[in-house]
């Protein structure tokens, strides 16, 4: 939609000031306050999906603080067959 309003010098003024300090087009710095008015929320730029290594680095962090006795017990097949330790079904051959 496209829309012409006439705004008086000093409100014109205070939006130019305010869009700048916002680094964003007049317009740009027009539709955040309509839509806050609105109550619509502020759309967000998509984030950037975390590489195998920050995902690594994350569980890494999330355990380095764990005694080693916490994982003791821990069976050795636990990735292969965490079907039969999460659900209980039968273990696969291999």
């Amino acid at each position: 939609m496209s829309l012409t309003i006439d705004l008086p010098h000093d409100t014109e003024d205070a939006l130019r000031r305010l869009a700048e300090a916002e680094g964003v087009s007049v317009e740009e710095c027009l539709v955040r306050l309509v839509n806050s008015r609105l109550g619509i929320p502020e759309s967000q730029p998509d984030k950037p999906a975390k590489s195998l290594a920050d995902v690594t680095a994350m569980i890494l962090d999330h355990f380095k603080d764990l005694p080693p006795e916490a994982f003791e017990g821990l069976p050795h097949d636990g990735a292969s067959q965490v079907d039969h330790y999460i659900h209980g079904t039968p273990k696969r051959n291999g």
